[in-house]
């Protein structure tokens, strides 16, 4: 679907939150957001503009307007692992607008990543797991559900650095449920983090569903002699630990790897 709101041109000035800052170019478009990488004469290295300008969604759940985006990311940005904010505000001359001012990845988004070099080594994509659910943790006991975790929501920063971003599709976690380990979209968001581990490995998610079909753990080796991309790059432990992540009740939160515990 088209933007009904014309983007930003090169060259473009904006004042947001106090930064004087520069359009350099349009990054990506969609029905109710446009993305720029910006120049702000305060800060040595470019930064990114996101401006909101649709609510994602008329479920009364969601409150993905871009003020709520921004104010929640402002709230949750004390965590390494989630995209920090430099400040947000509506447009001064269009209200429709609202302008996120955002720290820049310079790797990009995970898909890209992925897009480019076709998968991640074995021991980045495990650190990359382990930093998104480490952040989703603390959204999670913050009572905020990300909603839409993929490689497209998952920034790059460094070889040894991702951060979840992009929270238009955030929103407040009803109550958990008496003799439940969490709620159903806090269990989504553990899910999608677990595909993302899978394309990360394997490079896409050719046999994930396969996978899920496994009914306990000494089927793995016959699903790995089914599956060669899956054999070559990851062990039997892996494939099983992903296998849990996708049990329809989700009986409690494991550490992504049984020899390493999640610091949290």
């Amino acid at each position: 679907m088209n933007s009904f709101i014309h983007p930003f041109k090169a060259g473009d000035k904006l004042c947001v939150a106090g930064h004087h800052i520069t359009i350099n170019r349009q990054i990506a478009s969609g029905s109710r957001m446009h993305v720029y990488i910006v120049d702000d004469p305060q800060h040595p290295e470019q930064l990114i503009l996101k401006e909101v300008f649709k609510q994602p969604s008329l479920n009364k759940q969601y409150y993905g307007c871009g003020r709520w985006e921004y104010e929640t990311q402002q709230e949750l940005q004390d965590h390494p692992n989630i995209v920090k904010t430099l400040g947000g505000q509506p447009h001064e001359e269009d209200r429709r607008r609202f302008l996120i001012l955002m720290e820049y990845a310079p790797y990009g988004d995970l898909k890209q990543v992925l897009e480019k070099y076709g998968r991640v080594e074995y021991n980045t994509a495990w650190l990359f797991y382990e930093q998104i659910v480490a952040a989703l943790g603390y959204m999670h006991r913050e009572e905020v559900v990300h909603g839409d975790i993929a490689a497209r929501n998952i920034f790059i920063f460094s070889e040894g650095v991702a951060k979840i971003g992009d929270f238009g599709n955030g929103y407040i976690s009803a109550p958990c449920p008496p003799g439940q380990a969490m709620t159903r979209g806090e269990r989504d968001d553990l899910k999608a983090a677990a595909r993302c581990l899978a394309r990360m490995l394997v490079g896409n998610l050719d046999g994930l569903k396969d996978l899920e079909e496994v009914p306990d753990e000494g089927g793995v080796p016959g699903f790995l002699a089914d599956h060669s991309d899956w054999a070559r790059r990851m062990s039997a432990q892996d494939c099983w630990f992903i296998r849990q992540q996708f049990w329809r009740d989700f009986p409690g939160v494991r550490s992504p790897r049984p020899t390493e515990p999640l610091a949290v």
